[in-house]
Parts: structure tokens; C-alpha cells; sequence
């Protein structure tokens, strides 16, 4: 007895010696206090924003106690620099994160930092002469990140998808006008033989679209962090109607709301955002900003939406087709959306299997009142008229009337009759089998058409898995280059994931020809041209789709109650 209560004091000495620790570590944790600026009523850096401080604390909650305060300033430069000096001059602020588009542009042009500064949307920055120098900024408190696929680089990657000889670029006027002049001048009328119009967007609710050139052939989507979600879905929407072919700056995140085709790998702002934690974390443990990197490895990764593509009449060759990824493949132009319940309501409404044998239910149903007619009372009424000629010899004389009329009712009902009764006994079990039969071919024809849904929607997540295999492989492919560059493997293992990348690649036109037949094989259960465009919305686990046997009768044979499924 005596062991046993010592080992639990034991143990609840040891208990509370840990959270006296843990409790003492977490005051002896230095606060830190990080100002994050951001522009006044800008939508597109709210899920940006929520990345970035949410690496900072997953980074930093070990370490620090940190403290993020928000600075809210307006889009001129003068309104910029005017927060960025308030806040250099609290005294109880560590370090400043711009996390504003157009901020970003006109901090970097800054003479001076005079706490640790960091900029992660810095565009173009060789061209508009941001300090650089081995990879780092070697300016005193500044940090900024920029990406190794710049805006212009777009441009020719985008040529890939469609050739085009003008374009419109569409951006923000405050981050146009924070740009320097030579790159607006010098890159912002031709690149490449390219003519390049700029639409800027004074953050107002007008329609873009009547600024936009007729003579543009293509346009990009920049920077636009004052349009709200529901005017770039507009813009967009109206730029299609132009059957303009349309490009993202932005990832695949327009390009899924239906923009022709995007460069930008969505990836990139993951690690844009650790790469900004991390240079953050380095300079509180004692580095210096001037000292961290500023080049986040963007591989382009041409994602393309082929809706859109059939839309606007475009179509993409096949060199670009194989090394993108494919947005809305299958779906088609004005492709009809199924759902569990519509594919039932289609089959049961258009099933020529199902009609079919109404018609046999039907004719059965005639049979078996027939037989029982037979047993019924029965009334005949038999009636004959004859008409004779005046000058036949018969009504002359006298022996025929010239016309005459006989009427005969009879009534039977039959006492026993084998033959009858025996007949009537099996059209009746057999418009009763025709009754089995019908239900049998309903759910025959149901349980074929879900499965066939059923097929599209693995067919599809077949491909989307292959296509992420495809994106790890060649992921592990640049990782190989880039080992055996630096001589610590041999040449075997970037061959190796070559071979792996053919075979991904391989896989993954089989799995997109697995959803070509597989919508097919739908269309042609649901009685439907097998290539019109169908599309199969994800189907809830959790929705209720067990019922009982009269209630799927019922569902069946009413129409009107089909609702309750």
C-alpha cells in the first residue's frame, strides 16, 4: 500500500514539475511584435494574407511570443511611406511585413529601412533596379522575395497556349503607377513583338470590359486587388462573351472560375510564405535581413481550362495539351450537371427499357380483363333489318314485307366452365408477374445507371490522382537535375525519374480516356447522344439514400413523390 502511494505522489510531483515548465517557458518566451501592412479595401489577399501569418505563427510559436499588429494604408505612395514611417517610428514594433500588391512596389523603392523590413510581392525586380546582390538584397534592414518566372516571362509561356500578337493587360492603375517609369515605357508597350495595351482599374464598379481594346487579341489578368469576387467573375464572364482567349497572373484559382489558362504555379505562394517565415525567424535570431534570400524557384506550369477552350472556339495543339494540367476536362460546352437524383429521375423518365415493357405490362393488363370478362353475366342483343324491293314477287304477292325487322336479347352467365375459370386464374398470376417484371427492369435500369455514374466519378478521381503523381514526379525530376548538377548523384537517378515522368504521363491519358468512355457509357444509359458533354456533381456520403421497398415502388410509380428521394 505504502508503494503504491508513493509512486502517485510520485507521479504527481512529476506532473506538476512539467507544467511548472511548460507555464515557465511560455512567460520566458520574448514578445515579439510584427506591424503587417495592408491596403484599404483590397479583396484579393485575404486568403494571401491568412497564409502568411499563420506560417509565421506555425514558425515562430515555438520560440516567440508574437504579437501581429495591422497597419491599414491607402494606394498612393504618399499614403504608403506616410504608415510605413508611423510605424518605424513606434519604438515597440521588431519588424515590418507589406503584405499590400501595390505597397510592395513602392517600398521597394525606398532610400532607407530602419526596422527589418520584408517585401514578398516584389514583380519584376531586376527590371525595375531592386538591390540585388548574391542572391541577397545587401541593402541595411530590407528583405523582399521575387520569383524566378516574372510577369513578362508569362507572356511567352502563354504564347504556348495561344498565338497572339496584342494583348491587354489588366491591372490595378495604383500598381500600374508603382511601377518605375523605364519599365511602363520601355516593357509595358511591346515585349517580344508582342503589342501590349494596359487597362488599369481605378477601383471603381464600372465594367473593365468597355476599356479593353477591340483590337486586343488576348488579355491577361493582373493585379486587380480592388475588384470585389463578383465583378471579376463579370470581367471574366464578359471576356468570353468576346471569345477572347484569356490568361491568369494569378494561379489556377481564375482559371477554375474560367479563364482560358494561367503560367503561375498555385505552389508558389506556399513557398513564397515560408520562404518569408523563415528569413523572418533567421533575422530574430540575429541575422540580417541584407543577408537572406530574396529568389523563390517558380517552375511555370501551364494549367489550362478546357471549357473555356471549347467556348471561345480555341484549340489548344497538342504539344502544350500533354505537359499542362487540364481544368474541367470532359465537362464540354453547356455540358448538363447530374446529380444522384437527376440520373435516377433521367433513367426512369427516358429509359426505352423501361418503356418497353410498360407496353408489355400494358397488353398483359388487357389479357387478363379479357379472361375475366368471360366469367362475367353476359347480355347479347342481336338485331337484323331487312329491306325488300317494291316489284319483287315475294312482296307482290303477298308472302314477304317489303321490310322487316328482328330484335333478340339473350342474357347467360356461366355456372362452371374449367377452360373459363382456368384462364382467367393465369392471365391474372401473369399481369401480376408482369407487375415483378416492370419493377425488376426499373431496378435493373437504376442499378445500371448509378454505376455508370459511379464509373465517371472513379474515372475521375483516377485522373486527378494520376495528374498529382505526374506533378510529384516532375517535381523529383527538377530535384534529380538539380543533385546531379551538383554532383551528389549520378545521372541513373535523373534517368530514372524521366522514365517515371513517361509512365505518369502515360497514365494519365489512359485515365482521362477512362472518363471519355465512362461519360460515353452514362450517356448511352441515360438514352442520350453518347458525345454530348455530361458532367456528374460529387456525390455526399452523407446524404440519405437508404429507403424501404414500398417507398422505392412508390418513388418509382409516382412521378409526383420522386422529390422525397
Amino acid at each position: 500500500m505504502r508503494i503504491k502511494f508513493s509512486l502517485f505522489i510520485l507521479i504527481a510531483v512529476a506532473s506538476w514539475i512539467v507544467v511548472a515548465n511548460q507555464a515557465a517557458m511560455a512567460q520566458s518566451k520574448p514578445l515579439i511584435t510584427i506591424a503587417v501592412l495592408k491596403h484599404l479595401d483590397e479583396y484579393f489577399t485575404e486568403p494571401l494574407d491568412a497564409l502568411y501569418v499563420e506560417e509565421l505563427r506555425a514558425l515562430l510559436g515555438s520560440d516567440f511570443k508574437l504579437e501581429v499588429v495591422e497597419y491599414r494604408a491607402g494606394w498612393s505612395a504618399e499614403e504608403v511611406n506616410a504608415v510605413i514611417d508611423e510605424i518605424y517610428a513606434d519604438g515597440d514594433v521588431d519588424a515590418l511585413l507589406v503584405l499590400g500588391f501595390a505597397a510592395n512596389q513602392r517600398a521597394i523603392q525606398r532610400n532607407s529601412f530602419d526596422i527589418p523590413t520584408f517585401l514578398p510581392f516584389v514583380i519584376e525586380s531586376e527590371i525595375i533596379g531592386a538591390p540585388l546582390k548574391d542572391g541577397v538584397s545587401g541593402k541595411k534592414n530590407l528583405n523582399y522575395l521575387t520569383y524566378s518566372t516574372q510577369f513578362l516571362d508569362s507572356i511567352d509561356i502563354l504564347r504556348d497556349v495561344v498565338d497572339f500578337t496584342s494583348i491587354a493587360i489588366l491591372a490595378d492603375e495604383t500598381v500600374i503607377d508603382s511601377l518605375p517609369d523605364q519599365l511602363r515605357e520601355q516593357y509595358l508597350q511591346t515585349y517580344n513583338g508582342v503589342f501590349i495595351d494596359i487597362v488599369p482599374h481605378d477601383g471603381s464598379d464600372e465594367p473593365l470590359i468597355k476599356l479593353v481594346p477591340e483590337s486586343a487579341e488576348a488579355a491577361i489578368i493582373g493585379l486587380l486587388p480592388r475588384m470585389s469576387t463578383e465583378r471579376m467573375q463579370e470581367l471574366i464572364n464578359d471576356l468570353k462573351e468576346r471569345k477572347m482567349p484569356t490568361f491568369s497572373y494569378l494561379g489556377k484559382g481564375l482559371v477554375e472560375r474560367g479563364v482560358l489558362a494561367t503560367a503561375m504555379n498555385d505552389s508558389v505562394y506556399q513557398l513564397a510564405a515560408r520562404r518569408n517565415a523563415l528569413n523572418i525567424q533567421a533575422v530574430l535570431l540575429g541575422e540580417n535581413a541584407n543577408a537572406q534570400p530574396v529568389m523563390v524557384e517558380s517552375k511555370p506550369k501551364i494549367q489550362i481550362n478546357q471549357k473555356t477552350a471549347e467556348e471561345i472556339g480555341v484549340s489548344i495543339n497538342f504539344k502544350t495539351l500533354i505537359n499542362a494540367e487540364v481544368v474541367g476536362f470532359g465537362e464540354g460546352l453547356d455540358a448538363r450537371r447530374y446529380t444522384l437524383d437527376s440520373v435516377v429521375a433521367e433513367v426512369l423518365q427516358n429509359s426505352l427499357q423501361i418503356k418497353g415493357q410498360r407496353i408489355a405490362q400494358q397488353i398483359q393488363y388487357e389479357q387478363r380483363s379479357v379472361a375475366r370478362s368471360a366469367l362475367l353475366p353476359q347480355l347479347v342483343l342481336d338485331a337484323n333489318r331487312i329491306e325488300r324491293r317494291d316489284d319483287s314477287a315475294l312482296v307482290q304477292s303477298g308472302f314477304a314485307a317489303a321490310s322487316s325487322t328482328d330484335v333478340a336479347l339473350s342474357l347467360s352467365q356461366t355456372i362452371y366452365s374449367e377452360s373459363r375459370f382456368a384462364n382467367a386464374k393465369i392471365q391474372s398470376l401473369l399481369a401480376s408477374a408482369s407487375d415483378d417484371e416492370y419493377r425488376q427492369v426499373q431496378l435493373d435500369v437504376i442499378r445500371e445507371a448509378v454505376l455508370a455514374m459511379a464509373d465517371v466519378l472513379q474515372a475521375r478521381a483516377e485522373a486527378a490522382i494520376n495528374q498529382e503523381n505526374l506533378a510529384f514526379s516532375e517535381r523529383n525530376l527538377e530535384l534529380a537535375i538539380d543533385r546531379v548538377g551538383l554532383g551528389a548523384t549520378s545521372s541513373a537517378d535523373q534517368y530514372r525519374w524521366e522514365a517515371q515522368v513517361a509512365n505518369t504521363r502515360s497514365a494519365v491519358f489512359r485515365a482521362y480516356s477512362s472518363v471519355l468512355i465512362a461519360q460515353q457509357n452514362l450517356n448511352r444509359v441515360l438514352d442520350r447522344d453518347i458525345h454530348k458533354p455530361i458532367d456528374v456533381a460529387d456525390v455526399d456520403m452523407d446524404q440519405l439514400l437508404l429507403f424501404s421497398v414500398d417507398e422505392i415502388f412508390q418513388l418509382m410509380d409516382n412521378a409526383d413523390t420522386f422529390e422525397h428521394l
